[in-house]
């Protein structure tokens, strides 16, 4: 088992759990103990579980709050560059999908702008269509399914049933992570399955990645970067990155 591997599959032993002995990850995982100890000192700094005197638990929901206010203040400007970016190719009369990440809340809150266009918008972010309430300009489209409280998605089956009717002009999404060798990445496979079937709907479907996301790799591939119609980026990303991506195939903007 690959070390991403052996790291995702104690994030998930974890959640299942809610709450467990370090001796139980162990046992349960066939792994070393100092192992699993150096794994769980990183997924806590990573604000992704609390180790407690003798095991760990799953990230409360207070914390969940933070750690969502957390990645909404990270790399700020970067995001609201690139959802700028985005924002020039919505079309009024569009039906445009946002994922539940903070790049695209940024994308919704340019579009909430009084003078943003008239369009359709889906999303299976519960923090995104909360915001996009009172925007008599905009028609919101909420998934349904249960929610994630530690990324504020939508998920399940009843979010891939919504999502599986509906077409969509444009969708943007983003990604934990993004290299030509893995695709675009991310640790939940709520995502993946959410930005699947959404790939599998949508005329045209954005990649939205600052430059932070093109030095992490996580678990699971959503997609190769060749198979989204472009990737938005910011002005951050190395002009040798940059050239490597284009020269690989993949449309950049930004």
């Amino acid at each position: 088992m690959r070390a991403i591997e052996r790291k995702m599959a104690v994030l998930e032993f974890v959640r299942r759990r809610q709450l467990c002995a370090t001796r139980e990850i162990v046992e349960t995982l066939g792994i070393p103990k100092v192992t699993a100890h150096r794994l769980l000192t990183e997924l806590q700094s990573e604000e992704l579980l609390e180790k407690i005197h003798g095991g760990v638990r799953a990230t409360s929901t207070s914390r969940a709050r933070r750690n969502f206010n957390r990645r909404l203040s990270e790399n700020a400007d970067a995001k609201r560059e690139i959802a700028r970016r985005a924002l020039q190719l919505v079309q009024p009369g569009s039906a445009v999908f946002l994922d539940a990440s903070t790049t695209c809340l940024q994308l919704a809150r340019e579009l909430a702008r009084a003078d943003g266009p008239p369009c359709a918008i889906v999303s299976d972010s519960s923090t995104l269509v909360h915001e996009l309430c009172g925007c008599a300009h905009l028609r919101i489209v909420c998934t349904g399914g249960e929610l994630n409280h530690e990324l504020n998605l939508l998920a399940g089956a009843l979010a891939l049933e919504t999502i599986s009717q509906l077409n969509f002009s444009q969708a943007f999404v983003s990604a934990g992570g993004a290299s030509l060798q893995h695709g675009a990445t991310t640790w939940e496979t709520d995502i993946a399955a959410n930005v699947r079937a959404v790939r599998a709907r949508a005329a045209r479907i954005y990649l939205l990645a600052d430059a932070s996301k093109f030095a992490k790799v996580a678990p699971h591939t959503i997609a190769p970067l060749t198979e989204f119609d472009a990737v938005i980026v910011d002005a951050g990303l190395p002009e040798t990155l940059r050239a490597d991506l284009i020269g690989a195939g993949v449309k950049i903007l930004g």
